[in-house]
């Protein structure tokens, strides 16, 4: 009896160190594991956490076949607590940041198409107003996808400046697009000074001014082909009169009965 407790308990030693060694192990190849799953994870990873919870709770299933004793399976069990909570916290840290790129992504597409709708409106001034009141809306709208996914309020005004900012550009780009004389007059009133950066400002001074020198440009090229037109015009009247007076024919140079 003494020699098959003394067994017993070498066993359970033996059980408890291999326990421990396989902890090691299991943080390393876990690890591996759920960064490959990051990098593989579709846009907002919706189903991260319950997947790596699967991975862990799938390693120490097989794990437990190689424990002999009832202390060991224990411990195991105790490591396989540890090593979840561990990854769960990884894991949902990650599928929450996953969420909040995905809501910003999809939240950048929408305003994108947006931008090009102001642009090329035949009215930007109109377009603006209820495009721009309907994202600012959706970015502090408490039961939206897109407030959670911004998790604090200077998260959501700097996001509500950046779009305020992108869709005044866009509607500067209309005006510049329909009348770029007009654009520049706003821009030098500082109509947009609260919505603009100096810096884009001038950027859109320079392409209203660029504009305005190609519609400059423009013009003086249609009336130099209108003048080079009427040259010609001009000329092929003269020698139809000159054919027909002195030469006796007519415009398609054909003889004209005397």
């Amino acid at each position: 009896s003494d020699i098959g407790d003394i067994l017993q308990v070498r066993e359970e030693r033996e059980d408890v160190t291999r326990v421990q060694t396989m902890r090691s192990a299991s943080m390393a190849d876990l690890t591996k594991l759920s960064m490959s799953m990051e990098s593989e994870a579709a846009a907002g990873a919706p189903d991260h956490v319950e997947n790596t919870r699967q991975a862990v709770n799938d390693r120490y299933d097989k794990l437990k076949d190689e424990t002999t004793t009832k202390k060991g399976k224990q411990l195991l069990e105790v490591q396989r607590a540890e090593v979840l909570g561990h990854f769960t916290i990884q894991s949902s840290t990650f599928q929450a940041a996953a969420v909040g790129k995905k809501v910003k992504s999809d939240f950048t597409t929408s305003t994108d198409i947006d931008l090009n709708t102001i642009s090329m409106s035949r009215n930007p001034d109109a377009a603006i107003q209820s495009l721009l009141k309907f994202q600012i809306a959706k970015i502090y709208d408490k039961d939206g996808v897109l407030f959670r996914g911004l998790k604090t309020a200077e998260s959501r005004d700097a996001l509500a400046r950046e779009v305020t900012e992108k869709y005044t550009a866009a509607l500067v780009t209309g005006l510049i697009r329909k009348n770029p004389t007009v654009a520049l007059e706003r821009l030098r009133t500082n109509e947009f000074a609260k919505t603009l950066d100096p810096e884009k400002t001038l950027e859109l001074e320079r392409s209203a001014k660029t504009a305005i020198s190609s519609e400059k440009t423009a013009a003086r090229a249609k009336i130099t082909e209108e003048e080079r037109l009427a040259g010609v015009a001009r000329e092929v009247e003269g020698n139809a009169i000159f054919n027909m007076m002195h030469l006796g024919k007519d415009e398609n140079g054909n003889a004209v009965a005397p």
